[in-house]
């Protein structure tokens, strides 16, 4: 299942989240790959459409399946 983020400056329907799986965590993927990590742990980078990127990070509610994004 994939949930699709809607942010200013990102474009519709190519970035969303797969949620945690048995054996993995949740991935965010940008344009069909896994968004690069950061440069602390746990954070991911997102390009926006005209080419300049932003911070996100992974929030993990308590016993709710489906992980927040933070930015």
């Amino acid at each position: 299942m994939k949930y699709s983020i809607n942010l200013d400056g990102l474009e519709v329907g190519q970035t969303y989240v797969e949620p945690a799986g048995l054996f993995s965590g949740p991935k965010l993927i940008q344009h069909g790959e896994l968004a690069p990590k950061g440069e602390k742990r746990g954070e991911m980078i997102l390009y926006r459409a005209d080419g300049s990127s932003m911070v996100a990070k992974f929030k993990h509610p308590f016993l709710d399946q489906i992980p927040q994004l933070t930015g």
